[in-house]
């Protein structure tokens, strides 16, 4: 009967690590969670910060690309060679 509940008090403690054991583990799966909430929200913005820029050089590009046909049109193409 001894052993008995020996192995019970065992039993227990071991019940309770596992318990801690897997409150911890959801804690920081919370944590986790959180966390990486947080960076997608940051990437998204800074993603969408270089939408705009790309935006806003495309439009530049766009700008040098006409001003350089015009020049090329007024002067003629220049011979190489």
């Amino acid at each position: 009967m001894e052993l008995l509940k020996e192995r019970q008090a065992e039993t227990c403690e071991m019940i309770r690590q596992l318990v801690d054991v897997t409150m911890s583990l959801a804690r920081h799966g919370e944590e986790t969670d959180r966390r990486l909430r947080e960076l997608g929200a940051r990437t998204d913005e800074r993603l969408r910060e270089l939408a705009k820029a790309g935006v806003h050089t495309d439009r530049r590009l766009d700008a040098l690309i006409d001003t350089v046909d015009k020049l090329v049109r007024r002067n003629g193409p220049s011979v190489s060679g």
